[in-house]
């Protein structure tokens, strides 16, 4: 629960309803993805992208499992790792949101 919970607090935060005409599961997914790694790029500039992009992908594919019935291929060791990065997710986009409500706005927006 507190690993959807947490999820569903950065989703809220970053993404933005998808076009009617696409794929709405991996709209969704793209969004969270990119926009994630933005601001915690914008955190932290001398980060992987390429390894935060695959860390948020295998997030948001469990996530995914969790909330639609599929199987999760991860330990509960893996995922109480996963959701101490999820909080420190969550912290730094809103430690972003507070010192800069127009760029998260905007990034959530487009």
């Amino acid at each position: 629960v507190k690993f959807l919970l947490l999820v569903s607090i950065l989703e809220l935060l970053v993404t933005h309803s998808p076009e009617p005409t696409k794929n709405v599961e991996d709209s969704i997914r793209k969004q969270f993805i990119l926009k994630l790694t933005l601001l915690l790029h914008k955190n932290d500039p001398g980060m992987d992208l390429a390894i935060q992009k695959k860390k948020l992908s295998n997030i948001y594919d469990i996530r995914s499992a969790i909330a639609h019935g599929g199987e999760v291929e991860a330990s509960i060791q893996e995922l109480r790792q996963l959701i101490k990065d999820l909080y420190g997710y969550v912290q730094v986009v809103f430690t972003i949101y507070i010192t800069d409500i127009p760029f998260v706005d905007f990034l959530k927006a487009n």
